[in-house]
């Protein structure tokens, strides 16, 4: 455990400067690229002439599950601010969207206060809690629908007591925590379990089936 958190504190360090002064979240300059829809053959078929501009979720962060989506499933490196008064750290990236209840495509319930960022670098470092497929694993957006779903990146900070501390040394508690939840049972669990949340932070994004048949590498757009 020591040497995760030496290992976290010396990446966090380096990432100090990279932050905004504020405590919203900070994605990577690639998560968003700009495409051009003329490029589709559809679209060059029916002789579109107007330049149609699209910003779309690179594939390089979205699901692999071919053949619909050939993405690469990276996490992206996600950043926030220091946050006083925080024992631990939270994320949540769900569709709310999705049919029926809303699908969680990551969760993980711990992240050590030293620790500012997730990213692919340091995700065999953190404890990650299922999925809605029954994964401990990230799943990027994948939405085979014509329909635009929006995919929420939450992350929480979270400050504990005595009462919750207790809780939280069960076994069965650890357990139940693992368990698939989306932001708003995560919320309620936890405030249940004696937690006081001090930091909520989001960002949502759309995306949707059409937007992988012409994602490839074009120009990148800062989303910061």
């Amino acid at each position: 455990m020591s040497n995760l958190l030496n290992d976290l504190k010396k990446k966090s360090n380096n990432n100090k400067n990279k932050l905004n002064n504020n405590d919203n979240l900070k994605f990577p300059e690639d998560f968003l690229i700009e495409i051009d829809i003329n490029n589709v053959k559809n679209n060059v078929k029916n002789n579109v002439k107007n330049n149609v501009k699209k910003k779309v979720i690179n594939k390089k962060y979205i699901c692999n599950n071919p053949p619909t989506f050939k993405g690469e499933n990276k996490i992206p490196c996600i950043s926030w601010k220091e946050k006083e008064d925080v024992d631990f750290y939270s994320f949540i990236l769900e569709d709310t969207d999705a049919p029926g209840n809303t699908f969680v495509h990551c969760y993980i319930p711990i992240i050590p206060k030293e620790c500012h960022e997730i990213s692919e670098e340091i995700k065999n470092k953190l404890d990650f809690g299922h999925n809605s497929n029954g994964d401990q694993a990230y799943l990027g957006p994948c939405n085979p629908f014509t329909s635009e779903h929006h995919y929420h990146f939450i992350v929480y900070g979270f400050k504990s007591n005595k009462n919750a501390n207790k809780k939280m040394n069960n076994m069965t508690n650890i357990k139940k925590l693992l368990d698939t939840k989306n932001s708003q049972q995560f919320e309620e669990y936890m405030k249940e379990k004696g937690f006081v949340t001090k930091l909520r932070n989001k960002k949502v994004f759309t995306y949707k089936v059409s937007d992988s048949k012409f994602n490839n590498n074009k120009k990148k757009e800062n989303v910061n």
